[in-house]
């Protein structure tokens, strides 16, 4: 989210960019902004600048796969459930 402020996009196109409302991106860089020392956009984009991806990390985020959720089942009458990965 830093980084694409960095860049120049704005909150709102962020957040439709992540599924985010745009309040919550302008709450997170609200957040970020003291964390990092700078109090503007332009400061955020010479401190983003700075930074280097490490060599062995991959250009692209890993895809996240979907959890498989625990099922329950009632084992049998009056025993109670039984949970299942």
């Amino acid at each position: 989210m830093v980084r694409l402020a960095a860049a120049g996009i704005s909150n709102r196109e962020i957040a439709a960019q992540l599924f985010l409302s745009p309040r919550t991106v302008g709450h997170h860089l609200y957040r970020a902004f003291p964390k990092l020392g700078v109090t503007s956009r332009t400061e955020l984009a010479g401190v983003v600048g700075s930074w280097r991806r490490p060599e062995n990390s991959p250009s692209e985020p890993p895809v996240r796969t979907p959890r498989r959720r625990a099922v329950c089942r009632w084992a049998s009458p009056g025993k109670g459930p039984v949970w299942h990965p």
